[in-house]
């Protein structure tokens, strides 16, 4: 049961503002701090480009249920609402579409709603300060150090070599097998412009999936960088102006072949991200490479292949051979003599986590 004298809050551009102790604070959408403020809030107004209203959670009309939340809006004197359910199924989308129910059906349902009368609204601040733009952890745009010890294997990085013949080359395989140190290898190889992203869950947003691949790529030219810094791409067709931006700015600035590695990209689990890094890949500049490495592979690549536009590190490459396993372990200073050699190869089958277990 909500608290008796719960915050108010109001919802715009992907972001909740409150005030706390008499101080603002923002929450992102569709995070745990989200769900939580929910719990024990019971109004809010929502304001997006698809409409706004008024949101109030009430309990169950039986009294034997839970809170539930319902929108309303008031439009020429009339009101109209709309069910939003529990706390837990308030996500951004099904919010953005319940502002579009009750715009387009305000008209409609007035006569419905005659007479009835909204729940107070909650008063709000007169002003807030506007959502912080999202932070970029440095080091997810920084290619890893590499271990120690490194043990070099030039035959893989001239498979990533060969691969930037064309746009795209896919590193697939389990956890553990060297994919990320490949990668970074690679990037302290080569002589060429390198942006590195590691991916994490939290860029299944895709307006911080964008924000991340902008302070990726903006290291490669400062040009850049005022685009990640004064747009806010928090709706779809924003987010696709931004990246059109973005394409048509590299396709412009780029003077020479230049790689963007995308690491741990099996994270990027949701349709909303995938769509935006397929719209990358199937519109990369001439002069833009990307190396993906995945757990997975990347969907719909079936026409990436029949155009002979995807080059692919098979997983079994990525295997440690008896030469390399036996510059591991005297790296690490273990006496093994060529026997002791063999029946790791065997029982690690050459994957790297497994032989540095034992």
């Amino acid at each position: 049961m909500p608290n008796r004298s719960p915050p108010a809050g109001a919802v715009q551009n992907g972001w909740l503002l409150y005030a706390q102790q008499g101080h603002p604070v923002a929450v992102l959408l569709d995070t745990p701090s989200w769900y939580a403020w929910l719990e024990t809030a019971t109004t809010f107004t929502f304001t997006s480009e698809e409409g706004s209203f008024t949101a109030h959670k009430a309990p169950a009309g039986n009294r034997r249920g839970g809170w539930y939340w319902r929108a309303y809006r008031r439009q020429r004197g009339r009101l109209s609402r709309c069910y939003l359910g529990l706390s837990a199924n308030l996500t951004g989308a099904k919010l953005r579409e319940a502002a579009r129910h009750l715009a387009t059906a305000a008209e409609r349902r007035a006569s419905e709603q005659t007479g009835e009368d909204a729940p107070p609204v909650a008063h709000l601040p007169r002003s807030w300060p506007a959502p912080p733009a999202t932070m970029i952890l440095q080091t997810s745009i920084t290619p890893p150090r590499l271990p120690v010890p490194h043990i070099a294997r030039p035959r893989l990085l001239a498979l990533l070599e060969q691969g930037l013949r064309g746009p795209l080359t896919l590193v697939s395989a389990p956890a553990g097998a060297g994919k990320t140190t490949l990668l970074a290898a690679w990037a302290a190889a080569t002589t060429r412009p390198v942006a590195w992203l590691s991916c994490e869950e939290g860029e299944n947003d895709p307006a911080r999936l964008l924000a991340a691949l902008l302070a990726a790529l903006a290291r490669l030219d400062a040009r850049l960088a005022p685009l990640g810094e004064t747009e806010r791409p928090w709706h779809p067709d924003a987010r696709e102006r931004v990246l059109i931006r973005l394409l048509n700015d590299l396709e412009r600035l780029l003077s020479a072949e230049t790689v963007l590695i995308l690491d741990d990209v099996h994270l990027l689990t949701t349709e909303a991200s995938q769509a935006l890094l397929l719209f990358l890949l199937a519109h990369l500049p001439a002069r833009l490479h990307v190396l993906v490495g995945t757990r997975r592979d990347l969907p719909r690549l079936a026409q990436w292949r029949a155009r002979n536009q995807l080059a692919q590190v098979p997983s079994q490459e990525l295997r440690f051979g008896s030469a390399e396993i036996e510059a591991f372990v005297q790296a690490m200073a273990l006496p093994l003599g060529s026997q002791a050699i063999r029946l790791l190869e065997e029982r690690t089958q050459g994957w790297i986590a497994g032989i540095q277990l034992v």
